[in-house]
């Protein structure tokens, strides 16, 4: 038994994996799709973790006037780490943090800020489908087609 099935068998009831057990049985090549959307999802969480530990060290900098000081190597090492890290730049460039502009990290809150007003228009959306779902009294939105077919 492979390791996706002993955690499909092992959580038969986590959405995530009913979602995997179903594209398994219809489209096995379609989970490439969902295994690379998960890697994606772990990189915006680490690039986003970087960030959170980037500005906690800016704000208490700003705070204390003191530059930020490490003072074991696994500290500088710590640091060094982070400032490798790299994000995205809107035109699918990336530079890492310890390299990046000024420019470059405006570039990146305005690509942050163009998601951010996607997943707004994107959580309407969902808002709007359940809506008629629930006022047509079906399941799906497909249903409301068969509903205005018939």
């Amino acid at each position: 038994m492979s390791v996706l099935e002993e955690e499909l068998a092992a959580n038969p009831n986590d959405a995530s994996c009913v979602i995997a057990r179903r594209i398994l049985t219809t489209d096995p090549m379609a989970l490439v799709g969902v295994v690379a959307g998960v890697i994606d999802d772990y990189r915006r969480h680490r690039v986003h973790a970087i960030e959170g530990e980037s500005l906690a060290a800016f704000v208490k900098r700003h705070h204390t006037g003191r530059p930020i000081q490490a003072r074991t190597g696994h500290e500088i090492e710590r640091l060094r780490s982070a400032l490798r890290a790299e994000f995205a730049l809107y035109d699918r460039s990336s530079v890492s943090w310890g390299r990046a502009t000024v420019l470059q990290h405006r570039l990146r809150i305005g690509l942050l800020a163009k998601n951010m007003a996607g997943i707004r228009e994107t959580i309407v959306r969902h808002e709007q489908a359940i809506r008629k779902i629930e006022a047509a009294g079906v399941t799906c939105l497909d249903e409301l087609l068969d509903v205005a077919a018939a």
